[in-house]
């Protein structure tokens, strides 16, 4: 099972410790998307997203700490490791 259906997100929000906004914000989507996924008739996340907050669960890691994980790898990736630009420069 890929997927994940609203019921199961909306617990797997609770036990990653933020709130249906927090966890939009932590991943990085839409406002309204965390929303979507919750919405008792709609399908829940993507498969990939599904992926992301089980092994969230199962390593014990928290939407926060992901969230600042996500982060530094996007500052990494976009000033390079020692803060000098793509190029190094």
């Amino acid at each position: 099972m890929d997927g994940m259906g609203p019921d199961e997100f909306r617990d797997a929000v609770g036990q990653l410790g933020e709130s249906i906004a927090g966890a939009g914000r932590c991943l990085g989507v839409n406002p309204k998307t965390p929303r979507d996924w919750a919405n008792p008739e709609g399908d829940g996340p993507s498969p990939p997203v599904a992926r992301i907050l089980r092994y969230l669960l199962a390593n014990r890691i928290t939407l926060a700490e992901f969230e600042k994980t996500a982060a530094a790898w996007r500052h990494m990736r976009e000033f390079g490791e020692a803060g000098h630009g793509r190029n190094g420069a």
